[in-house]
């Protein structure tokens, strides 16, 4: 098509689709009902671009109206004339109100094609929660259940109608039965915070008198800062916990002293996941709770139960740094004894390291 012709539509397009905008429509939604990209509408619009015949009939058509008078409208602008005569502009008030009847009626069957998928996605995203292996509670604003999944009554024994609208700042039936304080606690201690909160192992008794430990998150749900909702997740960890138990005491009660250290990656600082008892005594935190040693305050405990103070700080440095698959370490401690040290990454069955083993034995 001659570079005129494309000038005058580009003149044209550009004044209607400031009308079109006027009236509520956008070129996003311009390009969507010819079924073509933004980008290249607006090209076309700006007169970057040629496009084919069809392509310029249905923009004038979508625009105003047939392509003949459209390009009489192009020409009139770049003549320096009012781009419409008066009958025309009155004549376009009636087309406009047409125009809006039919965008009004494509934003509501939009509305609705919408809503279809919209109930489409959340089925979909219901389908998913509901075969979670943990349960799922989400609280409202007033702190009452309004959707539980159906693991629920796995794990606590009760249905999902029984545990909508329970309010754990006032538990009654059939929450009250199951004996769960330490849940209240935790639900209660992240409702104050309003930071999610991960809780792991706290017991509760269920209905029919045996025991649980659950583990699972706490997420407040904020709407303008404010409070808005709970996520709440219950996991049964009852059988992993037991083996954790299990593991624990015998480490416990071996010979040697023995510490077992975590680490998220190797040379990050570690946490001390378990030291026995025989550990602990001859290193001075024997009062502390085995399951909670800060490494930074482990080696503060440490330092203060030995001589060779300046050593011990060198030697943790350089197993940071290197992360060597070995190490020795001779403790001199402030009882005279002497205590050889041995250190060991652990890794995963996937080979990647995941912690290390220290044990601790008297030099004779």
């Amino acid at each position: 098509m001659p570079n005129e012709t494309a000038e005058l539509i580009a003149l044209a397009a550009k004044y209607f689709l400031k009308k079109y905008k006027e009236n509520g429509g956008t070129q996003v939604s311009l390009s969507k009902e010819l079924g073509i990209t933004q980008a290249y509408i607006s090209s076309v619009i700006n007169g970057s671009r040629s496009a084919s015949f069809d392509l310029y009939t249905q923009i004038a058509d979508k625009l105003y109206g047939p392509l003949d008078k459209f390009l009489n409208v192009g020409r009139r602008i770049k003549e320096g004339k009012p781009p419409l005569t008066e009958d025309e502009e009155n004549n376009g008030l009636r087309d406009d109100a047409e125009h809006l009847i039919a965008r009004l009626t494509y934003y509501i069957l939009d509305h609705r094609r919408m809503a279809g998928e919209i109930k489409e996605l959340k089925q979909f995203y219901e389908s998913i929660v509901e075969n979670l292996q943990s349960a799922v509670l989400v609280m409202d604003s007033q702190n009452e259940v309004i959707y539980a999944n159906t693991r629920i009554k796995k794990i606590c024994g009760i249905s999902t109608d029984e545990a909508i609208g329970i309010n754990p700042f006032n538990i009654e039936e059939p929450f009250s039965r199951l004996r769960m304080c330490p849940f209240v606690e935790k639900y209660e201690e992240a409702f104050a915070q309003l930071k999610p909160l991960y809780y792991e192992n706290i017991q509760f008794e269920t209905l029919d008198g045996s025991f649980l430990y659950i583990s699972g998150w706490l997420i407040p749900v904020l709407k303008e800062g404010r409070f808005d909702g709970m996520i709440c997740t219950l996991r049964d960890t009852s059988d992993t916990f037991a083996t954790i138990n299990l593991l624990t005491e015998t480490v416990e009660h071996v010979q040697d002293a023995v510490v077992v250290f975590q680490q998220k990656a190797p040379r990050e600082i570690p946490f001390a996941f378990f030291a026995n008892k025989k550990f602990r005594t001859i290193l001075g935190f024997d009062e502390i709770d085995p399951f909670s040693l800060p490494f930074e305050e482990l080696v503060e405990i440490i330092k203060k139960n030995i001589t060779n103070k300046a050593e011990w700080e060198k030697f943790i440095t350089k197993v940071f740094q290197e992360n060597p698959q070995k190490t020795t370490f001779v403790f001199k401690h402030i009882n005279g004894k002497k205590y050889r040290a041995e250190g060991n990454p652990i890794y995963d069955r996937q080979g990647i390291q995941i912690g290390r083993l220290a044990t601790l034995k008297e030099m004779v």
